[in-house]
């Protein structure tokens, strides 16, 4: 069976170079889904395969009219904010690259019909992700050693702070007294139908496991339960939350994970709670926030 990790979206507007980067890839043992651009529909039917799949690598063509591999990057930004896959462009022309790699592009392949083999293109296109994910181990490693040394909760949630502030959020702030109900960080974000989402953020410093004892982990899900039930106020006003995140510092090892899931579906609430650990964090400020990731490099 194919691991998880060798899944590919492929998304070009000329069947033929389609149909061959599928054919490569599969001889890598990638499983492959393939979307024909070039059409109106093709935009929804590449966030359809993004929301049904996780993909460890997404190839696309440069322009497909009216779409491009640019476009297809900020649809994969925004689709896996926290473990983002690959993202490869099919160029014939590299007046796009700088941007792309920049957005967070995995690689830049320049197709020279005539002068270069397409297999060969797509190989040097594969070993251009694989250093963009060796660099992002590294990378990854530096963020976890950084946020071991947070000592303080307070400083811990200033980093947070600015993680929010990176990933476009909007009213982000940290929130103080006992009305906020353990809502460390308050902001909201604009969905797709133009509506604000109102968020809350509980911060928490070590890590959460089930030896901890049934009454820690039933105190989170109460706390995580508990925020949805009062109004927060917001620069539109005060308003109850959509989304509750827990954040901690440390881990939260797969025991407690599956309790804390068994609790929230019994409540309901567990599409609109998340958790992220200290590896779910680094992973995110490698992958969409790299002013703060230069400022721990």
């Amino acid at each position: 069976m194919i691991a998880l990790e060798h899944r590919a979206l492929v998304v070009t507007k000329e069947a033929y170079l389609g149909t061959q980067t599928v054919e490569f890839l599969k001889e890598q043992g990638y499983l492959c889904e393939l979307v024909k651009a070039g059409t109106d529909t093709a935009r929804q039917a590449v966030r359809n395969a993004l929301s049904r799949n996780w993909f460890d690598l997404v190839i696309a063509q440069q322009r497909m009219s009216p779409y491009s591999a640019s476009e297809v990057l900020r649809e994969v930004n925004a689709a896996n904010g926290f473990l983002r896959p690959a993202v490869v462009c099919l160029a014939y022309d590299a007046s796009d690259r700088n941007t792309f790699i920049r957005e967070g592009g995995g690689g830049f392949i320049m197709l020279e019909p005539g002068q270069k083999d397409l297999c060969d293109a797509i190989a040097d296109g594969l070993s251009q992700v694989e250093r963009y994910r060796q660099y992002q181990s590294t990378s990854k490693t530096k963020v976890r050693a950084f946020i071991d040394l947070f000592a303080r909760e307070d400083k811990f949630q200033l980093f947070v702070e600015e993680i929010f502030h990176e990933l476009k959020y909007s009213g982000v702030r940290r929130t103080h007294g006992p009305f906020e109900k353990g809502k460390d960080i308050v902001c909201y974000e604009v969905n797709k139908m133009s509506r604000n989402e109102y968020v809350g953020v509980q911060i928490k410093r070590g890590d959460v496991h089930a030896s901890g004892g049934r009454r820690s982990l039933t105190d989170l899900w109460r706390q995580s339960l508990e925020a949805f039930n009062s109004r927060v106020a917001f620069p539109d006003g005060e308003h109850y939350l959509d989304k509750f995140i827990v954040i901690v510092s440390g881990r939260i090892n797969e025991l407690a994970r599956d309790k804390l899931k068994d609790f929230l579906k019994s409540s309901h609430a567990h599409r609109r709670i998340f958790f992220l650990d200290r590896e779910e964090l680094a992973d995110l400020v490698v992958t969409s926030c790299p002013a703060l990731l230069a400022t721990i490099e």
